[in-house]
């Protein structure tokens, strides 16, 4: 099981193949514009199952609470965004 998940990381997940984590969101069961309030009441991991070098395909991300998916996935290293080698000349 992993101990964290990242953004903008690709994963080999035992369920739904490669695929790329594209945020981390916290629920919480009140929200207050001015100050935040408690402890979140879960984590979920937003993720792509397909993708290219500019992100995500699918119409919408798919979502898994954090620690289900960590415990079915292990990392393979971060996205390889479209032009993110190019230098500036």
């Amino acid at each position: 099981m992993l101990d964290t998940i990242e953004a903008d990381v690709t994963y080999d997940h035992e369920k739904h193949g490669e695929v790329l984590v594209t945020g981390v969101g916290e629920m919480y069961d009140e929200y207050s514009v001015s100050r935040r309030s408690g402890e979140p009441d879960s984590r979920l991991v937003y993720f792509y199952t397909q993708f290219d070098g500019y992100g995500g395909m699918n119409p919408a991300p798919m979502s898994e609470p954090v620690s289900e998916f960590a415990r079915d996935a292990d990392r393979i290293g971060p996205h390889q965004h479209v032009g993110s080698d190019l230098r500036e000349q």
